[in-house]
């Protein structure tokens, strides 16, 4: 007679166990996270004129993480330069990733090409001129990367600016395929990435141009009133006893009530137009005469009587009769 024997009840069960590993995935995400945050302030506080190990000197260090990161970060940019950057976004990156999840399968099989990408990103950064902040005796990419540039220029023989250019090209495309390797992205990641991109892109373009439109639309609207006021009191304009202006003025006013019931873009080229009309044309459309003086009316009436008089005298001495 055979006797069922009861298999033994696991300790920990299935979906202890996804708990245990996805709380695990974010503790290790948080370290990452806070050791990329440690090589940013490393980085971020480096000067040349700190004390290290490849460099004894009386001053205290001005790093922010004291010897330990002045050494560090010392060390990092004599050897790679500007490369040095590329570990920081690295943990950072990841540390991401595990922390939401998304793609932290993939880290062993992507981070092992992660030193290529890192000397890559050093000897592209050796292509350029160091700026007069600069004051290290090597190039921006660090003794590694002037080593190996060198190299190449020896081996391909690049002596003008259209092969150097070639090379720096060629250098950033790979620097740049690798980084993006080593840091996860898959194709779909980089196309979701790329929309976010070109419409952010195009929501600030549409905010800075939406932006200057209505600041543009504001001073044209202001420098119509001004002038507007200026003109309304020229002293060579009439006086009125009601109170109004040159009809000119009321078929400006008309215009541009017409105009700012349009849209945006009809507001501001309407107004943009008779914003920037000349002070003679604005003048010749009054077509006012001058007001005349008490002196000028009195010439006049002069000019009338005397008129009168030898009118009168001529028909005298034609015998006419007058009534």
């Amino acid at each position: 007679m055979a006797f069922q024997t009861r298999k033994p009840q696991p300790i920990i069960d299935n979906h202890v166990k996804v708990i245990i590993d996805r709380k695990s995935r974010e503790l290790l995400g948080l370290c990452l996270l806070a050791i990329g945050a440690m090589f940013l302030l490393i980085l971020f506080s480096y000067s040349p004129k700190d004390p290290s190990w490849l460099s004894a000197t009386g001053a205290s260090p001005t790093n922010i993480m004291g010897q330990f990161g002045a050494s560090v970060s010392n060390s990092l940019f004599m050897i790679i330069g500007l490369g040095s950057w590329s570990i920081p976004l690295i943990f950072l990156s990841w540390g991401v990733r595990f922390l939401i999840h998304k793609g932290s399968t993939r880290a062993i099989g992507r981070l092992i090409f992660a030193p290529i990408a890192i000397a890559s990103i050093s000897i592209y950064a050796s292509t350029y001129i160091p700026n007069p902040e600069w004051s290290n005796p090597f190039g921006i990419g660090g003794l590694f990367g002037d080593m190996v540039l060198g190299s190449i220029i020896t081996i391909i023989s690049a002596t003008d600016a259209i092969h150097l250019t070639a090379l720096s090209v060629t250098l950033l495309l790979i620097s740049g395929g690798l980084l993006l390797f080593i840091l996860g992205f898959e194709k779909g990641e980089l196309k979701a990435f790329f929309n976010l991109l070109i419409r952010t892109m195009l929501l600030i373009y549409l905010s800075i141009t939406r932006a200057l439109a209505q600041l543009v639309y504001l001073l044209v609207v202001w420098t119509i009133k001004i002038n507007r006021i200026m003109f309304a009191k020229d002293e060579s304009l009439p006086d009125s006893a009601d109170g109004t202006v040159n009809q000119w003025v009321l078929d400006q006013g008309k215009d541009f009530q017409e105009a700012s019931n349009n849209n945006l873009v009809s507001k501001f080229y309407s107004l943009l137009k008779k914003a920037l009309f000349k002070t003679d044309d604005f003048k010749k459309n009054f077509k006012l005469e001058p007001a005349l003086s008490n002196k000028n009316v009195l010439d006049a009436e002069d000019r009338i009587s005397s008129k009168i008089s030898s009118i009168i005298q001529s028909r005298r001495e034609s015998g006419g009769n007058i009534e």
